[in-house]
């Protein structure tokens, strides 16, 4: 929310430079930019570029985390959950964090090297369609749903063996508990949303990344908004499969 602030008072000094001054048209004339404005915008591109890939990858390992410390884990021992509830609270991680490596395998190289006609909105742009997994996650997850079910299963076993796992798996990975790990997915489209929105303002209309950026951009806003419409999992319905006895090991 502060990025966002922060981009909506920068947007009103940014824009009339990208409008007037930045490779676009002023009363049908294309103006030129200084060398000097050029490095600095190529500059900032390039930054925000290295978070895109730097986030990424950390997004990506976390969820290689949920995935191998986590899930398969406890599907392979006695869990105090059924397996059945187990691939439901978890539901999408494996889809996702393949969609993801897949997604940096294709930025880094590109962002690795980087130069002044990069362009990395096609790498967004062309896995459109793959965005829509997310909304699988945000079924199941939406409404911090995750966090009741892990609370309720808290106090349902009395914490003993399952908060026992969960805490050792944190602290031998040095990562977030499971419920704050498990709606990383919630908040990385809003997060990409952002990233792609502030790289734009820094990109000239001239650029040859330009209207694939717009293009991805909305795709973004779209997919943003059609997951938010997914229906959450229904809380009672996972309450009611709980192990009866639940026994780790």
């Amino acid at each position: 929310r502060r990025r966002k602030q922060r981009l909506l008072e920068e947007r009103p000094q940014c824009e009339p430079k990208l409008s007037s001054c930045i490779g676009g048209y002023v009363e049908n004339r294309r103006v030129l930019i200084s060398p000097k404005m050029e490095t600095d915008l190529f500059e900032k591109r390039r930054k925000i570029a290295n978070e895109i890939l730097a986030s990424e990858k950390e997004y990506v390992r976390k969820l290689a985390l949920i995935d191998e410390k986590f899930y398969k884990p406890l599907l392979s021992a006695n869990p105090v959950l059924s397996k059945e509830v187990l691939k439901k609270l978890f539901s999408g991680v494996e889809v996702v964090l393949s969609f993801n490596r897949d997604l940096v395998e294709h930025l880094e190289p590109i962002i690795s090297n980087y130069g002044q006609d990069t362009c990395i909105g096609k790498v967004f742009l062309v896995r459109a369609e793959y965005f829509k997994i997310y909304q699988t996650y945000f079924k199941n997850h939406k409404g911090q749903a995750s966090q009741k079910v892990l609370r309720a299963l808290d106090q349902k076993a009395k914490a003993s063996a399952w908060k026992t796992f969960c805490e050792t798996v944190s602290k031998s990975q040095m990562c977030q508990p499971l419920p704050e790990l498990l709606e990383l997915p919630v908040q990385r489209i809003p997060q990409y949303h952002t990233l792609v929105a502030e790289y734009l303002i820094y990109t000239e209309r001239s650029h040859p990344d330009y209207n694939d950026l717009q293009q991805a951009l909305e795709m973004l806003k779209r997919t943003e908004y059609h997951i938010k419409e997914a229906t959450t999992i229904s809380m009672l319905d996972l309450e009611e499969q709980f192990t009866s006895s639940p026994k780790f090991i």
